[in-house]
């Protein structure tokens, strides 16, 4: 089965600015350590480094939207640009987890198909919001969760933004119930873990539930 990042070797980024460059170049390192890097210290320093190289975020549009069929490739775009967390992320990733989803129709190559792909996506932009607190503001972050909450039908989607609202503020629960729609009321009332992996301190990363941040798409299972 091959994987996303089988096809970073064979395939070039997207012509972009000069000033950009270092950081795509970085962050297809960086995409490739996140996948299949077991050295966790190469992949913290990629991101340090991302972090101070200019126009970060810029690359990061750049880059996801180079491949609007690579789901794997996109959701590693994701990954990295919300641990780096530059001014205005916040707003990229809202627009990712509102993206418009495929059709829930099955992949001829499996029981997936290309919807599958597209979800993770949209889980790790949602999840991806809930580490911009510091960077961007708790209020910031409070209204794109609940904009993704009110306007993504997808449940599983729609329940990584609870989680992630949760963890902002635990007192939200009861405005959260109310704002969703009666299917998914029960969203509101997930327990939330309270020790983060080693990996994900380092990486500024919350805390996450059992299910949560499902893996990467693999190409192979999402058609892309």
């Amino acid at each position: 089965m091959a994987r996303a990042t089988d096809r970073l070797k064979s395939k070039k980024p997207p012509a972009i600015a000069t000033k950009a460059e270092a950081a795509a170049e970085l962050f297809l390192a960086g995409i490739e350590q996140a996948f299949n890097d077991p050295n966790e210290k190469r992949l913290v320093a990629t991101v340090r480094r991302l972090g101070e190289a200019p126009r970060s975020l810029e690359s990061a549009i750049d880059l996801y939207e180079s491949r609007p069929d690579d789901s794997g490739f996109r959701w590693g775009v994701v990954y990295l640009a919300s641990k780096i967390g530059s001014p205005g992320t916040a707003e990229w990733l809202t627009r990712v987890a509102l993206e418009e989803l495929p059709d829930p129709k099955h992949s001829e190559h499996g029981c997936e198909g290309p919807r599958d792909g597209e979800v993770l996506v949209r889980i790790m932009a949602a999840e991806g919001i809930g580490l911009l607190a510091d960077s961007e503001g708790s209020e910031v972050i409070s209204d794109a969760l609940t904009t993704i909450i009110t306007g993504q039908a997808d449940p599983a989607v729609r329940s990584a933004a609870v989680v992630q609202l949760l963890r902002l503020d635990p007192a939200a629960a009861p405005r959260i119930r109310k704002i969703l729609p009666k299917q998914h009321k029960q969203f509101a009332d997930v327990k939330l873990k309270t020790k983060p992996s080693e990996v994900d301190q380092r990486l500024g990363a919350p805390a996450l539930d059992p299910g949560e941040s499902p893996p990467p798409p693999q190409a192979g299972k999402t058609g892309a």
